[in-house]
């Protein structure tokens, strides 16, 4: 407020300053002779004669002017222009400062209107030299600039009114966070019930690993004894008791034999299987192809008589658990050689596709239908029931290892011509 009053105080002070009948009136330059005024108007170049005074005098000698209206006009016109200044400096401060880190929209419009301004605050800045040096020719320059650039202001306008009132007002974004502050609540509230339901499930789920830990040591404990004693003592039947049992006597016994022998492998699948729901992964580089090389070698000390040929791909290194891929594999491999056991030259291969991380194990054998595929990786499945040997667990352990890994595994047959496993890792 006291800077406002200042140039009021100081006016008044210099009207004071000036007795009540002392003006200043216009003096004889300011009379030109309609005749020379014209043919020296007509002969001026705008631009060369643009800072020439000679056809003007001074504002304070052209009319009538008492000290404290010709003040009150310079020092209104100072301070117009000084806001006038003021403005667009801060206008571009902010633009400097703000529009690199964030952007501001319609930036032409803003710096046409920061040009607009500061032409403005020329022409009162030159009104008010106009008092001492009478440049008219400079302000009506000035003016027509201003002119020009307050027209392309108004085009820009009314060019981008459109976007302007398609801009959200503080209220509507304000309605906005509102709404995704509920839904973010109501979405925190079903993820708390979910996460609460995931709990009651956890529990479950120990509760059931529990139980099934109890049934596998039943199983591993209580079940091997009576099956124990029905072999042993079906075996020292037929040793010490064969004179007194004819021929079917003999087979019943040898079938009760093979039957709880048959049984106690079954145990043992079953309990490897639900072993490796149990343990913990323990992941490392893992060179494939020598795993299958060894599992290939321990097949064929165990198996001297087989014939199958092998071809396993090199270097194929992949992370995983080594104990359980090592199941895995020997579970592939296994099941490649007993179904391409009946096959004239039986060859088997190990190795990865090209530009996947898809691994396979594939064989000439048998094969299945792919009618039946759902089956293959389910417990005590088996597409050739008693023409091969198995307890029907094997592939579905191979499945639980590969999921565990994170990965899929599926087959291709062709009923006769052989069968291919396909298995990722992840």
């Amino acid at each position: 407020m006291k800077l406002l009053f200042a140039p009021l105080v100081f006016i008044s002070a210099l009207s004071l300053a000036t007795t009540d009948n002392t003006i200043t009136v216009c003096s004889a330059t300011c009379t030109v002779k309609a005749d020379v005024a014209l043919a020296q108007v007509q002969s001026v170049n705008f631009v060369s004669d643009l800072f020439d005074t000679s056809l003007w005098p001074a504002r304070w000698y052209c009319g009538t002017w008492t000290p404290l209206h010709g003040w009150t006009y310079i020092i209104s016109d100072i301070i117009i222009w000084l806001s006038y200044f003021a403005i667009p400096a801060i206008l571009v401060y902010f633009y400097l400062r703000k529009g690199k880190s964030e952007g501001i929209p319609f930036h032409k419009i803003f710096l046409l209107f920061v040009a607009f301004i500061l032409a403005c605050g020329l022409t009162h800045l030159i009104d008010a030299a106009i008092f001492w040096w009478p440049a008219y020719r400079l302000s009506a320059a000035l003016r027509l600039v201003t002119a020009a650039i307050s027209l392309f202001t108004v085009f820009a306008l009314i060019k981008v009114i459109p976007a302007v009132l398609q801009l959200k007002s503080p209220a509507h974004f304000e309605k906005l966070v509102q709404e995704r502050t509920r839904e973010l609540q109501l979405l925190n509230e079903k993820l708390q019930q979910e996460i609460n339901e995931k709990k009651k499930k956890d529990e479950t789920l120990f509760q059931t690993n529990q139980e099934l830990m109890a049934f596998s040591y039943s199983v591993s404990h209580d079940l091997r004894t009576p099956l124990r004693s029905i072999h042993g003592f079906s075996k020292a039947l037929l040793e010490d008791y064969s004179d007194k049992l004819d021929n079917t006597g003999q087979d019943f016994l040898n079938r009760i034999a093979r039957a709880s022998s048959r049984m106690g492998e079954l145990i043992d699948d079953l309990l490897k299987l639900s072993r490796i729901s149990r343990n913990e992964l323990t992941l490392e580089e893992v060179n494939l192809s020598t795993l299958v090389e060894e599992v290939v070698a321990a097949t064929i000390n165990q198996k001297p008589g087989m014939r199958a040929a092998f071809d396993i791909q090199n270097h194929i290194v992949v992370k995983a658990d080594k104990k359980l891929l090592k199941i895995a594999m020997e579970n592939l491999i296994d099941n490649a050689i007993k179904y391409s056991s009946k096959t004239d030259n039986p060859v088997i291969q190990f190795g990865k596709l090209e530009r996947h991380d898809t691994f396979f194990v594939s064989d000439n054998g048998a094969g299945f239908d792919m009618k039946f595929k759902d089956k293959l990786f389910g417990a005590f499945q088996r597409l050739h029931e008693g023409e091969y040997e198995g307890s029907g667990i094997g592939l579905a352990t191979v499945k639980r290892i590969i999921t565990r890994h994170g990965g899929e595994i599926w087959a291709e047959s062709v009923v006769n011509n052989g069968a291919t496993f396909y298995f990722t890792l992840h």
